[in-house]
């Protein structure tokens, strides 16, 4: 009797600790999408007073850099990286910014929707 109720014991306790990572990961995802919407509302705004200081867009993040209007290149959270961001350019300049990364964020819409 003690055995089974040890084993069953250690299953719930398997179980416990996986649910306890499962929600440990979605904590994560949901802090990078965050950061992921946050770095994209930054990087907009600055586009937008780039765009009314010099009545044109800027050509890519690398300009917005150079002329301070960004500190540096954000990093895509979901990619940890900075060189993945896709520009949308409209008559040579970049009039918007997505996100490069792969999948589905926790509103089912694509990352590179965003």
């Amino acid at each position: 009797m003690q055995s089974e109720v040890l084993k069953t014991d250690s299953k719930a306790l398997g179980q416990s600790r996986i649910t306890l990572q499962l929600r440990g990961d979605s904590r994560i995802d949901r802090a990078q999408e965050v950061t992921l919407k946050q770095n994209l509302k930054t990087v907009r705004n600055s586009i937008d007073q780039f765009h009314a200081d010099h009545a044109r867009d800027p050509a890519d993040l690398a300009e917005l850099v150079a002329t301070h209007y960004l500190r540096e290149l954000p990093v895509d959270p979901v990619t940890d990286r900075d060189d993945t961001w896709v520009p949308e350019i409209v008559d040579g300049g970049m009039h918007d910014l997505h996100s490069g990364a792969p999948g589905k964020g926790s509103d089912g819409t694509p990352y590179a929707s965003w």
